[in-house]
């Protein structure tokens, strides 16, 4: 019992040594692990049939608190304790340095996002041996991979069960060590309060309307669960803060915009996003002018003209549904380029005055386009045999 004792002191010993060393926050670890070779291993000295002391397993995370280092010590009743205060280079594999999560392949950590555990115990039995067992475990490796979740792999971290599920490989010794082994009111090796096991954040954002005309503005809205903070962003650009928000005004908008919400929990981040489509101000617009006119003087809404003179037309076309657009005249005229003619792009066109000579009296000239909310544009061609003109 002494030596049980010592033993005991100078392991805790060395995992202050590597709880400084690791820094953070330190999570107990409890529960038993099954061995068909060796029985149960036990994750805590407190419970029951544990073997008694004052001995344990804690995960130390790092700074960025995605990144958990396994220190301390599990119990066998067959072959003593199992240590895994792994260093850098102790154990049996050539993996390089991780220098992103500061670990390696040898050290016994686990990514509390994706639930990966990589790395090395030792029994310590076997710790100096030369009769060929050398009492090295690995947590998981190329026949047996994390992530599993389904548990047919390596060891895997369950974030929303909170628990440590799959296999280990100890060589012919020792062999498949389940840290999850279903058996009815024992207890897998679990991770007490460690940050991965509150769920990640969830986000949803949603705008009403999700399509305006230019200028125009939408009601956007926010909702999120297991987050601590939000940041939205409109178009690319900071915008709104907040884990939630309701019908906050887009603002005036003149081309499509995506509003982004970025959500953050005690562990990991979760976007989502919706757009607002912006579609041009539908509009129509005709006019008329002396044939002599520059395009720019085409812009009357009504022009007298003699019998015989020619006259200019202008049109801009700013329909949703441009190729739905036809351009009419009364009265059973009928102008070259205009009458009966789809009109689908802006243009300006000459009607020569053999045209009008013929005719006499008040013509409507009109352009009407079948829009979601139709458009209508007209002027009116005074012809007469004798007209002063007021220009």
């Amino acid at each position: 019992m002494k030596i049980k004792t010592l033993f005991i002191v100078l392991f805790f010993l060395l995992s202050f040594v590597f709880v400084v060393h690791a820094a953070g926050n330190l999570y107990s670890i409890s529960g038993w692990a099954w061995s068909s070779n060796i029985g149960w291993i036990s994750a805590k000295a407190s419970q029951p049939e544990s073997g008694g002391g004052s001995y344990g397993l804690l995960l130390a995370t790092k700074t960025n608190g995605t990144i958990g280092t396994f220190i301390g010590y599990t119990w066998s009743s067959n072959i003593g304790w199992i240590s895994f205060n792994t260093g850098i280079d102790d154990c049996p594999t050539t993996d390089s340095w991780d220098s992103a999560n500061a670990i390696n392949g040898c050290i016994p950590s686990v990514d509390l996002i994706s639930g990966k555990v990589t790395g090395w115990v030792q029994a310590m039995s076997g710790a100096g041996r030369t009769d060929g067992w050398d009492g090295w475990i690995q947590l998981a490796g190329t026949n047996h991979t994390s992530p599993n979740l389904a548990g047919t792999g390596g060891i895997t971290y369950d974030k929303v069960a909170g628990k440590f599920k799959g296999y280990a490989w100890g060589d012919t010794n020792v062999g498949w060590i389940n840290f999850d082994s279903g058996v009815v009111g024992v207890t897998p090796v679990t991770c007490n309060g460690c940050p991965g096991t509150t769920p990640n954040p969830t986000v949803d954002i949603s705008a009403n309307p999700t399509s305006v005309t230019s200028g125009g503005s939408s009601n956007i809205s926010w909702t999120s669960t297991n987050a601590t903070a939000c940041d939205v962003t409109r178009a690319g650009s900071p915008w709104r803060t907040g884990t939630s928000g309701t019908n906050v005004s887009s603002g005036a908008l003149t081309a499509n915009t995506t509003f982004i919400a970025t959500c953050t929990g005690a562990i990991g981040t979760t976007p989502a996003s919706d757009t607002v489509t912006v579609n041009s101000v539908a509009s129509l617009s005709l006019f008329i002018g002396r044939a002599s006119d520059t395009p720019a003087n085409v812009n009357k809404p009504t022009l007298p003209i003699t019998q015989g003179d020619g006259f200019k037309l202008k049109w801009t076309n700013g329909s949703a549904t441009p190729s739905d657009c036809l351009a009419t005249v009364n009265n059973s005229a009928s102008f070259t380029g205009f009458n009966n003619v789809a009109i689908q792009t802006d243009d300006i066109i000459t009607v020569q005055g053999s045209e009008t000579s013929a005719l006499s009296g008040t013509y409507t000239l009109t352009i009407s386009c079948l829009d979601t909310n139709p458009l209508n544009a007209s002027v009116t061609l005074q012809v007469g045999s004798s007209v002063e003109v007021p220009f």
